[in-house]
């Protein structure tokens, strides 16, 4: 499984999915907090581009039963991420480049599931900022 698609995070994209909201535009932007140098926006990329779910992964996921006894993800939903391919746009400053707060660092629009999807990651690589909607 990718680092920050773990189940409470394809959970929450499980429930956008269920909704039918999932193909819906949205849109996030990370800011800077502070006076920095852009940074991890590259592995962020990266990251982006590595994502697939193998039939392993797939089948963990199904396997896995919520308090019910019923399967967290349903089968749609599987199929999704077996099909997973990534169609947001990510617009970022160039890395090293000098921000001020307040500055986006990264903005990602796209299908509703995938921007959710995202936003750990994009936490958790390009630290030092905020969330803005």
């Amino acid at each position: 499984m990718h680092h920050f698609l773990d189940p409470a995070t394809l959970l929450t994209a499980s429930l956008l999915w269920k909704s039918g909201q999932y193909d819906q535009p949205s849109r996030i932007t990370l800011l800077a907090e502070t006076p920095a140098v852009a940074r991890g926006q590259e592995e962020f990329l990266s990251w982006v581009g590595s994502i697939r779910f193998s039939p392993d992964q797939i089948q963990r996921l199904g396997a896995l039963q919520g308090s019910d006894g019923y399967s967290l993800f349903d089968e749609s939903f599987l199929n999704y991420l077996q099909r997973f391919s990534f169609q947001c746009e990510v617009v970022a400053v160039a890395e090293g480049t000098s921000v001020f707060p307040g500055e986006p660092l990264v903005r990602i629009s796209g299908p509703a599931i995938q921007v959710q999807m995202m936003q750990p990651a994009l936490i958790g690589l390009i630290g030092g900022a905020i969330m803005k909607d």
